[in-house]
């Protein structure tokens, strides 16, 4: 049993962490505003870049915090078919690689593979037949998905941290 004193020591540890993670993020934010006026940049508890607002939603973490300025900085707008979403982001964290060493920012290539690596399993979900679990194709046209198998027709939701519906459109 873990004692109450080592419990409260750890948490003290944590926060500490935290806080200076935090900080240093928030140093990294303060040069990026001035090194790009252009864009706004927001704390948020989901990084994200909003083109439209011109505004770079950011976190703790200063890899995705460069990881998202890549994104501004490519002018990525929105995807059509799965396969152009993880083309982009490749493209952000390629970004963010390359900005990395004028910021002091380590950015791990294993870090980076489980960023996309957790693309990959969603849209991978995205594919799965609602009717029988087979992988299906999407369309170029609609991007809308078809079972090889059954023949089913369906539609994904979007948004990554939302949760996946796949609403058949129809099925043979």
């Amino acid at each position: 049993m873990i004692s109450s004193g080592i419990r409260c020591t750890t948490l003290l540890i944590l926060h500490a962490i935290f806080w200076r993670v935090y900080n240093i993020n928030m140093k990294l934010v303060e040069r990026l505003s001035a090194d790009y006026p252009s864009f706004r940049f927001v704390s948020s508890a989901t990084p994200h870049w909003n083109q439209a607002e011109h505004t770079i939603y950011y976190n703790a973490d200063s890899a995705t915090t460069l990881h998202e300025l890549g994104h501004a900085l490519l002018g990525h707008q929105s995807y059509g078919q799965d396969i152009e979403l993880i083309q982009m982001e490749r493209a952000a964290w390629n970004k963010a690689l390359c900005l990395a060493p004028k910021y002091g920012v380590r950015i791990s290539t294993e870090d980076v593979e489980a960023a996309l690596d957790s693309y990959r399993d969603w849209l991978y979900k995205r594919s799965l037949c609602p009717t029988c679990g087979q992988c299906g194709v999407q369309s170029h046209v609609d991007y809308c998905y078809t079972c090889p198998n059954c023949h089913s027709r369906w539609r994904a939701s979007s948004g990554k941290n939302k949760r996946l519906r796949r609403n058949i459109i129809a099925a043979q």
